[in-house]
């Protein structure tokens, strides 16, 4: 998490999140690791007036490229279009 909010969301327009779906851990995490995080937009969708949901795939890899933990997290987000009533 903290990856993905100093390197994506920090700078963002985003609004907080609602919650994280199908949170997987395959390979354990060690001290020493080095850890990256790769990030896809999967889905949007309206949310509220002004604002929309992201559904968003994240996987992280260690230092061997192995995958260590995939998750889909929604974040809340002001649309570009913030006057839309949809």
């Amino acid at each position: 998490m903290r990856l993905l909010v100093d390197n994506q969301l920090d700078d963002s327009r985003a609004m907080g999140a609602i919650g994280v779906d199908d949170l997987r851990w395959p390979t354990a995490v060690r001290p020493g690791d080095t850890l990256r995080v790769e990030t896809e937009v999967r889905d949007k969708e309206p949310w509220r007036p002004g604002i929309g949901l992201v559904h968003s795939g994240a996987t992280v890899f260690n230092q061997g490229d192995e995958t260590v933990m995939t998750m889909t997290g929604l974040v809340l987000f002001e649309r570009r279009d913030r006057e839309a009533n949809d």
